[in-house]
């Protein structure tokens, strides 16, 4: 049986109708990799996150918008961008609960950060607020000509990491979708991945058993380049 896997959705407006959305990609990236995509609805009542939840095998957490500061403890900058905290604490819910269960995770872009706020961490509302960014990479793809499949940079991964494992060496090529950087890594988690101007690129639990997140959108590249199709093949195959 293929092991169930819920993707979080989000509610989005549709000719003033309320829907609950998720990309595609990340359905078709799942379902390619031998899981069952389940889309987990936004609805914020415990009572039902609970049973929904504890009858997957695992949890994707997708790209959205930005994450609203209070989650960690900040006022709202003025490059800080759209903001949903109903998405937040439904997010953040959802995570708390995976964790409960013992869930393995694979979180992208948005639910990478979001992911790493769950454990205690914080983020930099916009990439120019890091002291340490050189500026020497544009990981806003689109808002360039690159078609978003292809790779815009590089990262160096971390030796005895999931993500080495799964890439079977220290480099890989990424695209990259984001104005929001991981700041202080949470409790438990590690820096398995940079870019060459210090963005974590991605980050893995040491105390939870598959716990994965990545800035980069892989569900865009899974179709064209064999390594990022296994890291969602890895994922579901933890999920078994």
């Amino acid at each position: 049986m293929k092991p169930l896997i819920g993707i979080l959705t989000s509610n989005k407006d549709f000719k003033g109708k309320i829907h609950s959305a998720i990309y595609y990609d990340y359905v078709n990236s799942i379902h390619k990799a031998g899981g069952a995509p389940i889309l987990l609805p936004l609805i914020n009542d415990q009572s039902v996150i609970e049973p929904v939840v504890s009858k997957l095998d695992g949890l994707l957490l997708p790209g959205g918008i930005d994450l609203h500061p209070k989650f960690f403890n900040q006022e709202i900058k003025p490059l800080n961008g759209r903001i949903n905290e109903e998405q937040d604490l439904f997010d953040l819910a959802v995570i708390e609960t995976a964790r409960k269960h013992g869930l393995p995770i694979f979180a992208i872009c948005r639910g990478h950060q979001v992911l790493n706020v769950a454990y205690g961490g914080t983020i930099h509302q916009d990439i120019s607020y890091d002291p340490d960014w050189d500026g020497s990479i544009n990981h806003e793809q689109d808002k360039t000509e690159l078609a978003y499949h292809l790779p815009i940079h590089d990262i160096k991964i971390k030796e005895n990491t999931i993500l080495h494992s799964i890439c079977e060496g220290n480099m890989l090529s990424t695209n990259s979708f984001h104005h929001q950087v991981i700041d202080k890594l949470g409790n438990g988690l590690e820096c398995v991945a940079r870019s060459s101007d210090g963005v974590i690129e991605a980050i893995e639990s040491t105390v939870d058993t598959y716990v994965v997140g990545v800035q980069w959108h892989p569900e865009k590249m899974v179709d064209y380049y064999e390594k990022h199709l296994n890291l969602f093949k890895r994922f579901v195959e933890a999920c078994k």
